[in-house]
């Protein structure tokens, strides 16, 4: 007999996900001031282009530290075909089946990552500039987000493949994620859901600043993670390690890192909290005062 075999393990539940979300975007400098990612792509940029000017604001607070003559071939394209093809309304949560289908998405975003993807142009890059093209659609695929979600790999293949995922839990995710949504609107903070779900995916990582802070889980083996929600918080499910369609998994690649040098436990009064069930059993010692380890 043959087949895949997945095996149950324990899972890094994140108790308060809109204190977390409201701590990123008030703190992190890809999100704060008028010059940070957040706000350029609130702009609407060149939407089917690589411009310079995109380039510079990665480096400036998304820690890409990208040299521009690396972009150099891209931008003077200018409109990319495999970025028109990307029509600007499809939404990796809202998107309906038979159009994702119908206009094979994946295919299309895997033609769009390949094309970027070169020489100094890793994955994390490549995303980095493409979620400001496509806010709805393409989140920023870092080592760090593939690799809390068991996606080896920093191929075209990788992006694709968390995409993909993150959409076969979207039935599950979008409630909290529009609520998350419209609190952070609330406080002033205009997010699409990718970037809201990027956002506490890459927090939950102990490596990340917000992670050494204290609020979410810290790791304490080498387990990949996949995702998914509860009745009463956003659960992050250990899954066993997932294949892109380039072939086997890779050992995890090195992390690159982005966000703030420090955060304080701000917006500590957020009106809404995701509390784990009380017949959860902890896992000792594995978690900290936001966010654990639990067994399903």
């Amino acid at each position: 007999m043959s087949g895949e075999l997945r095996l149950r393990r324990p899972d890094l539940v994140v108790d308060d996900p809109l204190d977390l979300a409201l701590r990123f975007f008030a703190e992190d400098p890809s999100s704060v001031g008028t010059k940070s990612y957040d706000a350029y792509i609130a702009g609407a940029p060149a939407p089917n282009r690589v411009v310079d000017e995109d380039i510079a604001v990665i480096n400036s607070t998304m820690s890409a530290r990208s040299s521009h003559k690396h972009w150099a071939d891209l931008i003077s394209r200018g409109d990319l075909a495999e970025l028109v093809a990307v029509e600007r309304d499809w939404d990796l949560f809202c998107t309906p089946d038979d159009i994702w289908r119908e206009r094979n998405v994946p295919d299309v975003l895997e033609r769009l990552f390949s094309v970027v993807i070169g020489k100094g142009i890793a994955i994390s890059r490549a995303t980095k500039v493409l979620h400001i093209k496509r806010p709805a659609l393409i989140p920023v695929c870092d080592s760090y987000v593939l690799g809390l979600m068991g996606i080896f790999g920093v191929t075209a293949a990788s992006g694709v493949a968390l995409i993909e995922h993150l959409r076969d839990l979207r039935s599950e995710l979008v409630p909290t994620l529009i609520s998350l949504q419209n609190s952070l609107r609330d406080h002033g903070h205009e997010r699409s859901l990718v970037r809201i779900m990027d956002a506490l995916i890459w927090s939950s990582y102990p490596d990340t600043r917000l992670g050494r802070s204290g609020l979410p889980a810290r790791r304490q083996s080498p387990l990949t993670y996949g995702l998914h929600q509860t009745r009463d918080c956003i659960q992050l499910s250990i899954a066993s390690r997932r294949r892109t369609r380039s072939g086997p998994s890779q050992p995890p690649p090195d992390h690159d890192k982005r966000g703030s040098e420090s955060a304080s436990r701000g917006a500590a009064s957020a009106s809404r909290s995701f509390a784990p069930s009380a017949t959860r059993q902890h896992r000792s010692g594995a978690g900290t005062a936001g966010s654990r380890l639990v067994r399903p």
